[in-house]
């Protein structure tokens, strides 16, 4: 339990929290447990009616009178919900403001009450408040909506803060689901327990993993999360995720980068994979008898792309050409015809690369995964063919063929090279594939990008030519990747034809 100073603020609290569960129960009409909600926040309204008409009795009598004017038009769902939301709730903030004013610094920390009474907490590492100066409650339930969803067994949350979260989860989740939390601030743990509500959630449910090596813990998180689990949600607190920018090699910025494309992407992976089901469509099996030749070539859209166009003509009809889609259009200029397009990437962004070459897709095969934007696949003529990796894994798990999930991540060309490898290629050359900054530069010329997202940081690392060059943290991540992908595959030789690009482990120098 909270302090015991707090415990008559919170139990006054959290009848605000109370009336917004109404609001989101009324709007699943679900009459019952709105009743049973709301009775339980009339319940602690009356309560503390009388104090609250020692500080404001007018006030007091207004709210009473909003509580009445519910019941007399409890069926008129628009009318309650706005009195709820206009009435009540703004009143029981002033309410708060009457009784609660804490504002307490310990050791660097800040604990300061929010207008909903609740606690907040600043950090002093970063500066920034953990959770919601206005009602962190509110702000927890807004997160758990999104993230919890009844079919998930486990939800593992790093950053503890204060507790509210995690507790809104249980709650949401009716003491179903397992709650791990990763936490390398054991004082921030003593306050969850202490002057946050982290104490409210049943201890069979919640799982702690705490140690003051920062690196260790991130390590451990890092080492045991599927964040590609229908069974399964990660989330990273925005306060951890500036604290540790950069530390453990980028681990922890590339893991907290998937977790929020994961979220971004949200319900649009969904529309996509259903978009894309509607669509005319050849089989893997097909594709396959398409491309035959043992050398292939994988086109992404990195500088050294300008120093392989004649190699790229050259091997035209002699090898397998395999283009990631960012670079459509600059081989529509230079005229060189891919016999495969590849395509990953959910965000509506992609289109960019296709318009105004659409002509030139006819007659070449599109491998997508099933999660690409539906509005690129629309736009795209030639024939195509779709595949599942862990993006889309539901396709294959709805379909019981879970061995068929491809096993690639981060980028797009990993899943060119996995269609080079699958497909019968025992040479594979990568062009374009710098994941770096050669002279400066983020992409090859004539391409349709901006700069490279590079808010994590850059960092020096070893180049083809044996010097070093510059990278963001994130390429560093996709270079392990791909050294990775080739370790598993050594009965396949890779070329990496940059020259200036970064050095990939196991991918030979042209000479």
């Amino acid at each position: 339990m909270a302090e015991q100073f707090l415990e008559k603020i919170y139990a006054d609290s959290i009848i605000i929290d109370q009336l917004r569960e109404c609001l989101r129960l009324i709007a699943r009409y679900d009459d019952r447990q709105t009743m049973k909600k709301y009775n339980q926040a009339m319940a602690g309204l009356e309560r503390l009616m009388d104090e609250y008409a020692q500080g404001d009795p007018k006030a007091a009598t207004s709210i009473q009178n909003d509580a009445l004017r519910i019941l007399e038009h409890w069926d008129d769902i628009a009318y309650v919900t706005g009195v709820i939301e206009g009435g009540i709730i703004p009143k029981l903030y002033r309410y708060m403001s009457f009784f609660t004013d804490i504002e307490v610094e310990d050791e660097g920390y800040l604990l300061k009450s929010s207008d909903s009474g609740f606690l907040t907490l600043r950090s002093p590492d970063t500066g920034f408040f953990m959770h919601d100066v206005h009602d962190p409650m509110q702000e927890a339930g807004r997160i758990a909506d999104i993230i919890y969803k009844p079919e998930m067994e486990h939800i593992i949350i790093f950053g503890c803060g204060l507790g509210y979260l995690p507790y809104k989860i249980w709650e949401r989740s009716q003491g179903a689901v397992k709650i791990t939390i990763y936490e390398e601030d054991e004082k921030i743990l003593s306050y969850a327990k202490s002057y946050g509500v982290l104490s409210w959630i049943d201890e069979k449910n919640l799982e702690i993993i705490c140690d003051p090596d920062s690196v260790k813990v991130i390590k451990l998180f890092v080492d045991n999360i599927d964040y590609v689990s229908k069974e399964k949600c990660i989330y990273i607190s925005y306060e951890k995720k500036v604290k540790f920018k950069g530390i453990a090699d980028g681990q922890f910025d590339y893991v907290a980068a998937l977790v929020q494309y994961n979220w971004e992407l949200g319900d649009a992976v969904k529309i996509n994979i259903w978009k894309n089901k509607k669509s005319k469509q050849i089989s893997y099996d097909e594709l396959r008898q398409r491309v035959d030749k043992k050398e292939w070539v994988m086109v992404a859209a990195g500088p050294s792309l300008d120093d392989n166009i004649e190699f790229l003509k050259e091997s035209k009809g002699s090898r397998t050409i395999i283009a990631v889609n960012t670079v459509l259009k600059r081989l529509k200029k230079e005229n060189i015809v891919p016999d495969l397009i590849c395509a990953a990437d959910s965000y509506e962004q992609l289109v960019e690369h296709i318009i105004g070459a659409e002509d030139f897709t006819e007659g070449v095969p599109l491998l997508a995964d099933w999660a690409t934007n539906w509005k690129y696949t629309e736009r795209y003529r030639g024939d195509k063919c779709f595949v599942c990796t862990p993006t889309s894994r539901e396709v294959a798990e709805d379909e019981g063929r879970s061995e068929d999930i491809w096993d690639v991540s981060g980028t797009v060309s990993c899943m060119a090279m996995e269609a080079a490898v699958r497909l019968g290629g025992k040479v594979v050359y990568l062009v374009g594939l710098d994941l770096a900054f050669p002279g400066g530069k983020d992409y090859a010329g004539n391409m349709p990008h901006g700069k490279v997202n590079k808010k994590g940081g850059t960092i020096q690392v070893k180049s083809v030519d044996g010097g070093m060059v510059e990278t963001a943290r994130t390429f560093n991540t996709f270079i392990g990747i791909i050294a990775d992908n080739i370790a598993k595959h050594p009965d396949i030789t890779f070329y990496n034809m940059s020259k200036h690009g970064a050095y990939i482990e196991g991918a030979k120098k042209l000479i």
